[in-house]
């Protein structure tokens, strides 16, 4: 322990190597010898000694799982599986099969992964992040309905899960269905466990503000931001919202660049930085930021459509163009696409193009 607190784990090994050789059926001194070869990344030594610990331990499972797990590190999944899956067989731990859930996904054998996590029961430790990620592969295969129904018969039939964040994912998913309503009452029935939870509040305000009910979404946030000062996603909902109404522009730059402070390398959020200050009539650092956001979040359109304006407003025709032709490229939306392609038509009218 002394040479372990003190960082010398060569003179550890030294240590534990002889107190295994010595002491062989010492399982917990054969830990602490893997615990110093995975310290010095020496990850074939620990799998050697974990090896020879399962052919002795009273408990070989976690023996396994720690073997399973230096195989995923090293991302050799197929590996980790070999271990894992006659250890499920044997003994059938719920962790080890979440283990093997996330190895399937990692090797995109979905449907592997799919039978191992729906075989964890309801009482398990890892129950709902298995859960999380069983919905998240049915998305992945477009099952949405499929992952509805698993979340409610998780949620509305089983009233030991009160997780805010499986509620808020199960509301998204009906508003995904076009069952607003079916999303607004999952919202009512969580929230007032939960009425200060600043994450569930923020999915709730984005929620609303995809209903098309900007204005309570304002509340919302407003309030996530009272709860929690520093929550940068929501400062630059209600800082780009205000940008977008033209309205309190000054204390909307305020929020936005407390958010750029707290994430700079969030494109997005510098996207609505440059956004206000295009607002402001600041057209060169608007453009300054504009450029910064289209290196961090590249395959975003709305930026180049936000940077061709800015072009567009210094009397850079040319650049406004390119701009919002590489938005039309991106843009999926056909609301988007007929909004980028007017700006588009009218300047090669002007260029004579």
């Amino acid at each position: 322990d002394f040479y372990l607190q003190q960082k010398r784990y060569g003179q550890a090994a030294q240590l534990y190597e002889k107190i295994v050789s010595r002491e062989p059926d010492n399982e917990e001194a054969g830990m602490v010898l893997v615990h110093v070869y995975l310290l010095r990344k020496m990850e074939k030594k620990a799998l050697a000694e974990l090896e020879r610990l399962k052919s002795i331990s009273y408990d070989p499972g976690k023996i396994e799982m720690t073997m399973a797990g230096i195989y995923a590190r090293k991302n050799q999944y197929e590996k980790a599986v070999e271990v894992l899956q006659p250890l499920v067989m044997r003994e059938n731990l719920p962790k080890a099969r979440y283990m093997l859930g996330i190895l399937f996904y990692q090797l995109k054998k979905y449907q592997e992964a799919l039978f191992q996590l729906q075989q964890i029961p309801v009482d398990a430790k890892d129950y709902e992040d298995a859960l999380f990620l069983r919905v998240r592969l049915l998305r992945l295969l477009q099952r949405t309905d499929e992952a509805v129904s698993v979340l409610e018969k998780a949620l509305l039939q089983n009233s030991d899960v009160h997780n805010a964040d499986l509620y808020a994912l199960l509301a998204r998913l009906y508003q995904v269905q076009g069952k607003v309503d079916l999303g607004e009452k999952t919202f009512a029935r969580i929230l007032p466990l939960y009425p200060e939870n600043e994450h569930l509040l923020y999915e709730y305000g984005l929620f609303l503000d995809q209903a098309g009910d900007q204005k309570k979404a304002m509340k919302i946030m407003q309030k996530v931001i009272s709860l929690r000062p520093e929550h940068a996603a929501a400062l630059n909902y209600v800082g780009y919202t205000w940008a977008e109404h033209r309205v309190h522009l000054d204390k909307a730059l305020d929020y936005i660049r407390r958010a750029v402070k707290l994430k700079p390398k969030n494109g997005y959020i510098r996207d609505s930085l440059g956004w206000i200050y295009f607002r402001l009539g600041r057209l060169q650092e608007a453009r300054r930021e504009l450029l910064k956001a289209a290196k961090l979040a590249a395959d975003d359109p709305a930026i180049l459509d936000h940077l061709g304006d800015v072009y567009l407003a210094s009397g850079q025709q040319k650049k406004a163009l390119q701009a919002y032709r590489r938005a039309l490229e991106k843009y999926t939306e056909d609301r988007d696409k007929s909004g980028v392609e007017k700006k588009i038509r009218l300047l090669e009218e002007q260029l004579g193009k």
